[in-house]
């Protein structure tokens, strides 16, 4: 039997829907719901608060044998909690990482900060995009290098999938209604 949590974001669900693997955190109120192509290999989940996460590293050819890669990451911060509070004021959303200031914009309803800044010496492309729901903040962090080796449209195909990834992300209050084909991971307590 599956109960929902105490506290916080406490559950994990993996599904899977046509090229696309799902990926959500139960809350509270509800539950956030996010699709990533199945391609896209699992770094790091937590489910625990005040923050849950999923981080992805994208494939690419380009960066085998550098210490380089491409990331993403989905993090809900709890925020309706002083711990999820805490959490969210240390993460540096926006903050200035390059030269020049990162460009704020806001995009169906989410603030976007993107910028161009090195790490180490090679120069990345880096966006924060948030969204407020409920008692939750949503963070994606997008990270990508730009390396002599890229395919020619690497840019191109970053932003559309940092755009389809916020695109995908369903914020639902309520219950959690279980689906044929959705697995539950709930961590031990």
């Amino acid at each position: 039997m599956i109960r929902p949590p105490i506290s916080g974001l406490a559950l994990l669900l993996i599904g899977t829907a046509a090229q696309a693997a799902g990926f959500g955190f139960v809350t509270k109120a509800g539950h956030i719901g996010f699709l990533v192509p199945d391609e896209w290999k699992v770094i790091q989940l937590a489910s625990k608060p005040a923050i849950a996460i999923a981080a992805f590293q994208v494939e690419n050819s380009a960066d085998a044998g550098t210490p380089d890669s491409t990331n993403f990451a989905v993090m809900v911060y709890h925020t309706g909690t002083p711990e999820g509070q805490e959490a969210w004021t240390r993460t540096r959303f926006g903050r200035q990482y390059g030269a020049v200031p990162p460009v704020e914009s806001t995009v169906r309803g989410w603030h976007v900060f993107r910028q161009e800044a090195a790490q180490r010496s090679t120069p990345y492309t880096m966006i924060d995009a948030s969204k407020a729901c409920a008692d939750e903040i949503i963070l994606v962090r997008a990270a990508w290098p730009h390396l002599r080796l890229n395919p020619p449209n690497y840019d191109h195909d970053m932003n559309d999938a940092v755009d389809t990834l916020v695109q995908s992300i369903q914020c639902i209050d309520g219950p959690l209604e279980l689906k044929d084909g959705v697995s539950v991971y709930r961590p031990i307590q």
